[in-house]
């Protein structure tokens, strides 16, 4: 199996490559920030890379209360957060396609039996949007959409969205890197202790889902 392995950001591509190594069955790639970009990687995995399932990994906003800084959010599905096709469609919906797109049922088994009694990691909906959620605010707008949510990034259900149409398995796999108790300046803090002291062993577990995937 070739897994192809997509990050936004390059802080993530250098640990996420890291973490592969030389792995011949791996092929990881920065997609840069928000939904078209993630799009276009994906794609390019697919098409070029011929790969037979893809990752999402890197770093999300919990928008949940029972999410911590390190925690890890795996998506039993993904997203969208900030469409609006009319009364006709779902708030988050793009006419035609699904709400939500699950995880392949498979592969979330798999990760189910292997990270089941993890307490820092949590199974459920990874939202997006091409938005940079700052606020206890924010968070509610997302949470209005979504009440399931637990994460939120910039990336993951556009990912999800091509997969869903190339029919190609695809799972979320989202670090929990800041939090919005008391607002901005908070939260910019909370964000740099993330890739100060967190990074590095939260991204780690990534080595169990690689296995689990396969």
């Amino acid at each position: 199996m070739k897994i192809g392995v997509l990050t936004a950001m390059d802080k993530e591509f250098r640990l996420v490559s890291e973490l592969a190594g030389s792995d011949p069955d791996m092929v990881v790639r920065a997609s840069g920030i928000g939904k078209v970009n993630a799009a276009v990687a994906a794609y390019k995995l697919i098409a070029e890379e011929k790969v037979d399932v893809i990752i999402n990994t890197g770093c999300a906003g919990g928008v949940d209360p029972l999410m911590k800084i390190g925690d890890v959010v795996i998506g039993s599905a993904c997203a969208y957060h900030d469409v609006w096709c009319g009364v006709e469609n779902e708030a988050g919906q793009i006419q035609g396609l699904p709400v939500l797109y699950d995880a392949e049922p498979m592969i979330l088994r798999k990760v189910a039996m292997e990270f089941g009694a993890d307490p820092k990691v949590h199974i459920g909906t990874i939202c997006t949007g091409d938005q940079f959620l700052e606020t206890a605010e924010d968070d509610a707008r997302v949470k209005k959409v979504r009440p399931d949510a637990l994460a939120c990034d910039m990336e993951a259900t556009a990912i999800a969205q091509v997969c869903y149409k190339q029919g190609i398995p695809f799972i979320a796999y989202k670090v929990i890197s800041d939090v919005h108790y008391s607002g901005a300046d908070k939260t910019l803090q909370q964000y740099d202790d993330f890739w100060s002291n967190l990074a590095e062993e939260s991204f780690g577990i990534l080595r169990r889902l690689f296995k689990a995937v396969r």
